[in-house]
């Protein structure tokens, strides 16, 4: 619920809004898609300009919000002129790679991105994640702390005797944190996990002539994820991925989640899926950030979530001496491109990626005195 005051500044803004996109006052609660954009020419992509100076000058934006704004506004654009692409059997649109750029006020919307990412580029970023940002060694500490806590005897610290969902919760915990640990994916990967499908278990001899594996495992067979283009988000861009591989340190427990505990959870009928919430539905892409997120905060103090894993291992390697053979290998692994691994995910300041020049001009210096 809103109080007066909110309700009056909110009216006052939508009043303002409407002005600002020439809306008459009549059609302000039965605003159409036509009102807003009614046409595809560039003069339609000054609304959506109007709008960005308002987020910037009014609601004090960020230039990553505005980006996110500019994502969603285009697939509303692309929705609204898919009949204009698309109408009168236009072969020529169904051979373009992307049709939708014929049209002027997408060509804005591009403009306007591409702006919003320069500038995105040079500032800093808005929330403080140092409170919440965690090494990757410190994460594998996580791990093991979940790894030996799923192993304790069937008591809570208080002395209550733990049951069999509990159990299963608490190894479920572990095997969510410890499949991060190996594969730093996105969170879809791990909440679509389906054993026989996504999930698979290859043994070595017969799987010898497809796939080489990357380590000896004291077993013989490797659990892998193995992914199609469909089922990861990159995948129009990359194609069907290389087989992600389990470790093989927590094998004993995905096998007894698969064989046993698993079925503690009660999953509902149809429910195919390796992880389930307490109430045995499929977890959803917030259930996994919550089990990560949680675990992390109980043992470290801080909020860590899936996506700010894959920032922390890159981050992590691009402080040692790995090769650009291996940051590319690594790239490739968590379905991405080494320029993109650059931009949006080592999070180093500009001091520690300068860090290695200033030592080498040193060392250079050093050796002529």
């Amino acid at each position: 619920e809103l109080d007066s005051d909110a309700c009056s500044s909110t009216s006052t803004e939508m009043m303002d809004a409407t002005r600002r996109l020439n809306i008459p006052l009549n059609l302000l609660y039965s605003i159409r898609i036509e009102h807003i954009f009614p046409d595809s020419s560039a003069a339609s992509g000054k609304n959506i300009f109007d709008f960005l100076v308002y987020l910037r000058e009014r609601r004090f934006a960020s230039v990553r919000y505005e980006q996110n704004v500019l994502r969603a506004l285009s697939k509303f654009v692309k929705y609204r002129f898919h009949d204009e692409v698309t109408r009168d059997g236009d072969s020529s649109s169904l051979n373009d790679t992307n049709p939708y750029n014929r049209l002027k006020i997408i060509q804005e919307i591009k403009k306007m991105h591409q702006d919003a990412n320069k500038r995105g580029k040079i500032v800093g970023r808005v929330i403080d994640e140092k409170k919440k940002w965690l090494d990757w060694s410190q994460y594998l500490q996580v791990v093991e702390h979940l790894r030996k806590e799923q192993m304790r005897d069937s008591k809570y610290a208080c002395g209550k005797t733990k049951n069999e969902k509990a159990r299963a919760l608490a190894q479920q915990r572990y095997l969510i944190c410890a499949i991060f640990a190996c594969i730093p994916d996105r969170q879809r990967t791990i909440r679509e996990l389906q054993v026989g499908k996504t999930l698979r278990m290859m043994d070595h001899e017969t799987a010898a002539d497809d796939f080489e594996f990357s380590y000896d495992v004291p077993y013989d067979y490797t659990w892998i994820i193995q992914h199609g283009s469909d089922d990861y988000k990159t995948g129009k861009a990359y194609g069907e991925r290389p087989p992600l591989e389990l470790d093989a340190y927590f094998y004993p427990e995905l096998e007894e989640f698969i064989d046993k505990n698993r079925h503690f959870l009660e999953p509902e009928k149809g429910n195919n899926f390796l992880f389930v919430n307490k109430h045995g539905r499929p977890m959803t892409k917030h259930g996994i950030w919550h089990v990560v997120s949680k675990a992390t905060y109980d043992i470290k103090g801080k909020r860590m979530n899936p996506h700010l894993l894959r920032d922390s291992i890159v981050t992590y390697f691009r402080n040692t001496n790995a090769t650009e053979k291996e940051h590319e290998a690594l790239a490739l692994y968590m379905g991405h491109s080494v320029e993109m691994q650059k931009q949006s995910y080592d999070r180093r300041t500009q001091v520690q990626k300068v860090a290695p020049a200033v030592g080498l001009i040193r060392s250079v210096f050093n050796a002529h005195k």
